[in-house]
């Protein structure tokens, strides 16, 4: 008997083989993924969460993604950083109007930066974060 296999639904899917077994898969909505994938997905829709709820819910959506796939996939930068940034841009500076300003944010904010390679002021960016918004 065969092992059903799927094709893994993630459009950036960076994995060996794109083909899933069923055992292994993630079900995501009515997707299957693999476990890394599904990760990376679920970590992107919370970056887009936390920019459309706490940064500027007026932005275009195709923008905003636009920007993030840029930063973590174009650029190279870690989900976690990108996230973080995120995280701290909503509780210091909520004034942001473009989406386009994250990637100098991202890039030159020497502060950033600083408490990201700290774990405790990291811990306290993400501690404020969670306290003014009710969400990790």
């Amino acid at each position: 008997m065969s092992v059903k296999e799927y094709k893994c639904g993630y459009k950036h899917c960076v994995c060996e083989s794109i083909m899933i077994p069923a055992s292994e898969s993630v079900v995501v909505g009515k997707r299957r993924y693999h476990k890394e994938c599904a990760e990376m997905h679920s970590k992107i829709e919370r970056i887009k969460r936390i920019y459309f709820d706490y940064i500027d819910d007026k932005s275009d959506y195709v923008q905003v993604v636009g920007v993030i796939n840029n930063l973590i996939f174009i650029k190279k930068y870690d989900v976690d950083y990108v996230e973080f940034v995120m995280k701290h841009v909503a509780i210091y500076s909520r004034n942001i109007k473009s989406p386009y300003i994250l990637h100098t944010i991202i890039k030159k904010n020497e502060l950033i930066k600083e408490k990201y390679n700290d774990e405790n002021k990291r811990k306290g960016v993400n501690d404020r974060f969670a306290y003014r918004t009710g969400i990790n």
